[in-house]
């Protein structure tokens, strides 16, 4: 899922059937190779803006139960990351 703005869904056609999942927190930044997105050059390379814990050693996992789930990811720097679960 993509994250904007500080928010994701995941619903209609990006719905997740229920069950367990690693939670994996990722950021791209376009490379300094050329600015124009879709130019001969252009690539995504991974910029680790947060720590491991939150993506590459990720031990973070939710369980999607059915019906709506609302995940609220939270940490701070040299803290574990944790998440707080409402489900209606």
């Amino acid at each position: 899922m993509s994250i904007e703005n500080g928010k994701y869904r995941a619903d209609g056609n990006n719905a997740l059937p229920p069950g367990t999942y690693r939670v994996r927190i990722t950021a791209p930044k376009r490379s300094q190779a050329n600015q124009q997105p879709g130019g001969p050059n252009d690539r995504v390379e991974y910029v680790p803006l947060l720590l491991p814990p939150w993506n590459t050693q990720s031990k973070l996992s939710v369980n999607v139960r059915p019906g709506k789930n609302t995940f609220h990811f939270f940490g701070n720097k040299g803290e574990e990351p944790g998440v707080k679960i409402s489900t209606d």
